[in-house]
């Protein structure tokens, strides 16, 4: 498990490079239940793509209403040593499986999945 495990600072090279290093929070008005495909944790969008998809700019496109909820948008930069957990299509892997995100919650900050970008970055103690 731990050979898919990156620095922060290179999951700011390989993938937050749609905002300069960064990721970014959406705020809702209201708990919308987002999040529900990785566990629990702290999600920051990480594309423009999914940005989009979560601030309402997309709303019509996917007959969702996340614009009506949006309270602010916040940016945040990755810290270089955070180890983030990355792996394409370990969403599906963690659906209903609480043994291995808690295994990857033990070793890492943080998960990944590149294949599902729209589901974020997920962070376990930050912000």
């Amino acid at each position: 498990m731990e050979k898919y495990i990156i620095s922060g600072k290179q999951f700011k090279k390989k993938y937050a490079t749609d905002f300069n290093g960064k990721v970014a929070k959406v705020f809702y008005t209201q708990n919308l239940g987002l999040g529900s495909n990785l566990g629990k944790g702290s999600y920051w969008n990480v594309t423009q793509d999914s940005l989009d998809i979560y601030s309402g700019k997309r709303d019509k496109e996917f007959d969702a209403r996340y614009g009506d909820y949006v309270k602010d948008i916040v940016y945040k930069e990755i810290d270089d040593n955070l180890r983030i957990f990355v792996k394409d299509e370990i969403a599906d892997d963690l659906r209903d499986n609480k043994k291995l995100y808690s295994k990857i919650k033990n070793i890492s900050d943080g998960i990944y999945d590149p294949l599902y970008d729209d589901y974020g970055l997920v962070l376990f103690n930050y912000m």
